[in-house]
């Protein structure tokens, strides 16, 4: 395989040559220009390689000191050390409990036709009809057909990606 693709790469420039000789025979007379345009490209390389230097140790000394460490994470400040992990952890702590209902309420006459339009929605959206017949079986205006089962889409897009 290696052979092979020597002797294509060979025949390629021998095929080639001739192409070359004439674009640097005419190209002759603007040598100095060509050169004088690749030293301009080369200090604007040197320029913006030192700018980005200077901006990279700029950044590494004004960055925060962290020490990472498993679940511990330190971080270095001028005021001394500051514990972010026990930070974090006493903001958990200072969070309320979270509130468990126990009583079921009873649900308006409007709630319950709105679960029960959602539901059958869902029905009509998982077996594939269309928006339009949607909001014709359901005598629904489209555009709440339409904003239905965009936030039923989105939602299960974002259940898959959990």
């Amino acid at each position: 395989m290696q052979k092979s693709k020597r002797v294509a790469i060979l025949a390629i420039v021998l095929l080639l040559l001739p192409l070359e000789l004439l674009i640097l025979v005419g190209l002759w007379p603007y040598l100095p220009l060509v050169g004088k345009a690749f030293a301009g490209m080369l200090i604007t390389f040197c320029v913006c390689g030192a700018v980005y230097a200077v901006a990279l140790t700029w950044q590494r000394i004004t960055a925060p000191r962290l020490i990472v460490e498993r679940d511990v994470v330190v971080m270095l400040s001028r005021d001394g050390y500051k514990h972010l992990s026990a930070e974090h952890e006493a903001a958990k702590l200072a969070l309320p409990a979270p509130v468990t209902v126990t009583e079921e309420r009873q649900l308006s006459a409007v709630d319950q036709d709105i679960i029960d339009r959602s539901r059958v929605l869902t029905a009509h959206f998982e077996q594939g009809k269309g928006m339009h017949a949607i909001e014709k079986e359901l005598s629904i205006p489209y555009n709440k057909v339409r904003d239905w089962c965009n936030t039923a889409t989105a939602l299960r897009e974002r259940q898959k990606s959990w």
